[in-house]
């Protein structure tokens, strides 16, 4: 197997919103090797809005590389991602890690369910769970500054370690 990327966005890309109602995913066998659905490597995506699913998977015997079904990590400015129906038929999911960059960022689980990392980097982030959505995830926020809403929602960390949230 090699890396998988679904959707590429390179430094010179200007899509400042993603909508996604449908399905992107990346999957890597061999387990040696990531496996990415989304990559921003332009910093200039701010908005992503998904009501279909966004999933990342690595398969093998040994599993070394890593799911990333949204990577915003060259985003310095502060990117807004939001998960939520559309439609009442909507199932909307995110598999996979998620990754923000050093600006103040935003995740907003409207609906549905998450599973993976959350990696917040430096910036005054929030992450807000509202309209029943779950998230089963690992949680790191590179300066301490991340705000935690759970409104009507379920939160489940993986962390062996402390997570300092307000």
């Amino acid at each position: 197997g090699a890396e998988a990327t679904g959707l590429l966005l390179n430094t010179t890309a200007n899509v400042p919103v993603l909508r996604n109602s449908g399905a992107i995913r990346a999957t890597s066998t061999g387990g040696q090797h990531d496996a990415r659905a989304v990559v921003d490597l332009s910093g200039r995506l701010a908005l992503v809005e998904n009501s279909g699913t966004l999933q990342a998977t690595v398969t093998g015997e040994t599993v070394t590389g890593r799911a990333v079904a949204l990577d915003l990590s060259a985003n310095a400015t502060g990117a807004v991602v939001r998960q939520a129906k559309v439609a009442s038929t909507d199932a909307p999911r995110i598999q996979g890690d998620v990754r923000f960059g050093a600006g103040a960022d935003r995740l907003e689980l409207m609906a549905g369910m998450l599973e993976g990392a959350l990696s917040f980097g430096a910036g005054e982030d929030v992450f807000v769970l509202d309209g029943g959505a779950t998230a089963r995830a690992r949680l790191s926020d590179a300066d301490g500054r991340l705000a935690v809403d759970i409104r009507n929602g379920r939160l489940a960390l993986t962390n062996t370690e402390a997570v300092a949230v307000s």
